[in-house]
This record gives structure tokens, C-alpha cells and sequence, in this order.
């Protein structure tokens, strides 16, 4: 079959562009988030974490944050320590998504799985609560984006394994 940027050109740098825009867009908000927690987790929470309070759900309580300075350790080792699992996670994707980029760039299946691949990390681990915290404005961005990200995410299961909307019932004309 011939590749998407013969059979059509327009389509195909359309394509490209957005996905560029998605991507860049998706890391800018996940580093956003991770900068955003990384301060989060320096202060100790007053009340249960993740309780319907203002707490991150990794944050400390003060009891917590006294053991943990007891055994010599900083709030910014604890900080680094919890958000390590996700940006590892962030790299990892994105390099796969990169290496699929490269090798399958003119085909849509390429496009859509690097693309979701970029996604995964905001929206496993972002969330609009910390955009709220950052700027009010902000929760509609966020929330925009988790959408956005949950339907890239919605296509990709479709379109796997072999690049057509699977089951019959699923393809959109």
C-alpha cells in the first residue's frame, strides 16, 4: 500500500503539524504538573491526603513528615522519590513514541499509537485539580486536554491491531 504522504500530501503535513501541536502541548502540561507536584509534596497536609481536601493524595501528614526528617531524609528527597515513577514513565513513553514516530510516520496507525503514547503519562497522572490550584483559568485547559487525551486514547484502542476501526459497528466514514 502506498504510504499516507503520497497518496495524500495535504492530509499527511496536516497531520504531522497536529500531531506536533498535540504532543508539544500534552508535555508542556505534564511537566507543568510535575513541577506543580513537586511543590505540592514539600508542604505536609493538614487532613487525611486525598480525603476531599486540598491535599495531593501523595502528600504527608505531619506526623509523617516527622518520621521521615527522623530517619535523615528531606521533604525534597520524599518529593523526588514519589514523582520519579511518573517521569520515568513520561521518558519511557516518550521515547517509544519517538522510535514509532520515526519508523512509522506514514502511516496512520504510526501516528495515532506515538500519539497516545505521548498522552498516556498526563493522563495517568495529571489532573485538573492541580491547574486549579495553579490558575482557576486553568480548569478548563486541563479539562479539555483529559478529553482530548481520553479520545486519542478511545481511537487508538480502536484502530489496534491492524490500523481500521475495529468492530465493523466502530468505523466512522
Amino acid at each position: 500500500a502506498p504510504s499516507l504522504s503520497r497518496r495524500a500530501p495535504v492530509l499527511y503535513r496536516l497531520a504531522l503539524v497536529g500531531w506536533v501541536a498535540i504532543a508539544l502541548a500534552f508535555i508542556g502540561l505534564f511537566w507543568v504538573d510535575v513541577v506543580y507536584d513537586y511543590f505540592d509534596l514539600l508542604i505536609p497536609c493538614a487532613g487525611v491526603p486525598g480525603v476531599f481536601n486540598d491535599c495531593n493524595f501523595l502528600s504527608l501528614t505531619s506526623a509523617e513528615v516527622s518520621v521521615w526528617t527522623s530517619w535523615g531524609l528531606s521533604m525534597q528527597t520524599y518529593a523526588v522519590i514519589m514523582l520519579s515513577g511518573a517521569v520515568i514513565t513520561f521518558l519511557v513513553y516518550a521515547t517509544l513514541a519517538g522510535l514509532l514516530l520515526w519508523q512509522q510516520r506514514q502511516r496512520w496507525l504510526g501516528l495515532t499509537i506515538s500519539l497516545a503514547l505521548i498522552v498516556t503519562p498526563y493522563t495517568m497522572f495529571a489532573g485538573s485539580r492541580n491547574f486549579g490550584a495553579i490558575n482557576p483559568n486553568l480548569i478548563g485547559l486541563a479539562t479539555f486536554a483529559s478529553f482530548v487525551g481520553n479520545a486519542i486514547m478511545l481511537v487508538f484502542l480502536y484502530l489496534v491491531p491492524n490500523g481500521r476501526f475495529s468492530p465493523r459497528w466502530a468505523y466512522i466514514p
